[in-house]
């Protein structure tokens, strides 16, 4: 397998680029996309996106605005940082220039000192403008200019191709960075594992499992049920279509299907949810998902069935994820997009939990609470999240207060005539229970 790397940038970066790719083509293919200005970036990446597995951009300004639009591949930058500043202050002092009175754009300041520092050249005349983010162009040209006309400085360094023109353009002695071999070398075989980890983790072995509550196997109006019965299954043989993949029945209210991890995650016009919602509509009955993925079908069948029982006990509508780390996810565009393991290591977490009679999931789905949600727990959003009783919540809550797990962080005002409720936030968390 090749992997499918977009590759973005000017042509002078991109032709550097190309060279160096020579060294993997049983890899990679390379797709390179010059642009001209940046207002073209987004376009490119949402145009070509369906043709790369990973998109390798050569500045770090281009990477800022392309990563702000949409799109679902990941992404890698080619640094141009201390070595390539080295050899362009080489090349001016080659030139006869004062390398130690130069302006440079893009890199950050520390990262410029640290290498005058390390070529035992004097920083008190440096100049610097780092890029937050996207950078303006105009800015930066007149950043230089300035500079130059001032006398405050003998060289320009600059990371972009258009004010390397322009500044050439003033007759001002003008050097552009360009991302080193080596720095090359390193941004493609990073895409190229990349690219092969991808490659593996999409064609594992998923299962998706769906069951309709109430759709019992006997039914006084045979019919009619039946009737339902075949319209409920043509809702998810379609389903099964889009994701290539092939439809058991196990039951009247209980259908597996069995496909490829890529093509579930692919499936964006036809996600879990929407299947979930059409049988609703059919039924009026919850409907419940449990999507497995696994190395083997055995294991995906096992987390498959493990989040069908997570989603089962939800109220609504739900789709739950366990990947094959056992991790636990809600599907997207659920309610609230959660992840959270049923696993941990910690013995010490582990004996306080059983003490206080809390399983390790609650626990876990409370820590993915307070970090989704961004707020502080209390007896009654974790009853009505978790689908328990308010009691039970409570005493779960006052169970991790005493093991010193949670700590009392305020009150809220109760919505009848009352005392006022407590509110908590979790102190002490597991790194095996953070979302991956």
């Amino acid at each position: 397998m090749k992997t499918h790397i977009g590759l973005v940038g000017p042509y002078d970066a991109l032709q550097s680029v190309q060279e160096v790719a020579r060294e993997f083509q049983d890899r990679i293919h390379l797709h390179p996309f010059v642009y001209n200005n940046f207002e073209e970036l987004s376009n490119i990446v949402e145009a070509n996106n369906d043709m790369t597995d990973i998109w390798v951009f050569t500045g770090i300004t281009a990477f800022h605005m392309a990563t702000n639009s949409s799109f679902s591949r990941g992404k890698l930058l080619i640094q141009s940082g201390g070595s390539s500043l080295m050899k362009q202050l080489f090349q001016i002092s080659r030139d006869n220039l004062n390398p130690e009175r130069v302006s440079i754009d893009t890199l950050p300041d520390n990262d410029c000192r640290e290498t005058f520092l390390e070529m035992g050249l004097s920083a008190d005349e440096l100049y610097t403008f780092p890029a937050n983010g996207a950078m303006s162009m105009p800015d930066c040209v007149n950043f230089h200019l300035s500079l130059y006309t001032d006398k405050k400085v003998d060289a320009c360094i600059t990371h972009h191709i258009h004010v390397f023109n322009e500044l050439c353009k003033q007759g001002i002695p003008s050097y552009r960075l360009l991302p080193t071999r080596m720095s090359i070398r390193q941004a493609l075989h990073l895409a190229c594992q990349q690219g092969e980890t991808n490659f593996f983790r999409k064609s594992q072995i998923a299962v998706v499992i769906i069951t309709v509550k109430n759709m019992h196997d006997e039914n006084p109006h045979y019919y009619e049920s039946y009737q339902l019965k075949l319209k409920i299954e043509e809702h998810i043989l379609h389903y099964a279509q889009q994701v290539s993949g092939t439809l058991i029945t196990v039951d009247n209210h209980k259908f597996m299907i069995t496909t490829a991890r890529g093509a579930v995650e692919q499936s964006e016009d036809h996600p879990p949810h929407l299947l979930l919602n059409q049988i609703k509509l059919l039924t009026d009955s919850e409907v419940h998902c449990g999507i497995g993925y696994g190395t083997n079908g055995r294991n995906a069948v096992q987390h498959a069935s493990l989040a069908l029982y997570h989603a089962a006990k939800t109220q609504g509508n739900s789709a739950i994820i366990v990947d094959e780390r056992s991790t636990i996810t809600s599907s997207p565009r659920n309610k609230e997009n959660w992840a959270f393991s049923y696993r941990t290591e910690n013995t010490e977490l582990i004996e306080r939990l059983k003490k206080e009679g809390v399983t390790i999931s609650t626990y876990n789905k409370l820590v993915a609470m307070q970090d989704t949600l961004g707020i502080a727990l209390s007896a009654s959003n974790v009853a009505e999240s978790l689908n328990m009783t308010y009691r039970n919540a409570n005493r779960i809550l006052l169970g991790l207060e005493r093991s010193g797990l949670v700590q009392v962080s305020g009150q809220e005002a109760p919505t009848s005539v009352g005392r006022p409720r407590k509110l908590y936030r979790i102190t002490a968390h597991d790194n095996t229970c953070n979302q991956p």
